[in-house]
């Protein structure tokens, strides 16, 4: 019966009332596996039907609780973090492993693929994490002088430059 009303729900584009019969199934789950894959679609259901990301942050975290490596909840959780530009809490998915050149690899490989004004965000983030993370100021620099290439307009971060970067510009 669960399955039909399933059905219907998506059928119609009745999103809410899907979460609804989620949540309940949810409550009925009796493996480790059941929950993990019903709280993965009540995450997905809550982000991209119902657009409230708080809620799927919610359910995302509940998935890690259950199952710290969960790849794809860690991947959901990853471009949520992303999308709002939340670089505290995307540092702390990475964090437990101290994997800081895996976090620095996604942000480049977002990079490829960012419009202006994010490729600013995630280049500014990229220069703090080279600085704060892996002690790497000529990598710091490089990603700085690409922020302000990518947005001339930000003088905070031509002020960065001359502050951290000042007596190496020259050689550039």
């Amino acid at each position: 019966a669960l399955t039909a009303l399933q059905s219907q729900h998506t059928a119609q584009g009745n999103w809410d009332s899907y979460a609804t019969l989620l949540e309940r199934r949810l409550e009925g789950a009796r493996t480790r596996k059941q929950r993990v894959e019903l709280l993965l679609e009540l995450g997905d259901v809550a982000h991209n039907r119902l657009h409230d990301v708080d809620r799927a942050l919610a359910l995302y975290r509940q998935v890690c609780e259950i199952s710290p490596f969960n790849s794809t909840a860690r991947s959901r959780l990853r471009n949520i973090f992303i999308e709002a530009r939340d670089w505290d809490n995307l540092r702390g998915l990475y964090e437990p492993r101290g994997d800081w050149s895996g976090y620095l690899c996604l942000l480049r490989d977002h990079l490829q693929r960012a419009d202006p004004s994010d490729r600013y965000h995630l280049l500014v983030e990229v220069a703090s994490a080279e600085t704060e993370l892996l002690q790497n100021i000529d990598g710091a620099r490089m990603a700085l002088v690409s922020a302000l290439e990518a947005a001339p307009e930000q003088v905070e971060v031509a002020q960065r430059l001359l502050e951290e970067h000042g007596e190496r510009l020259g050689d550039e």
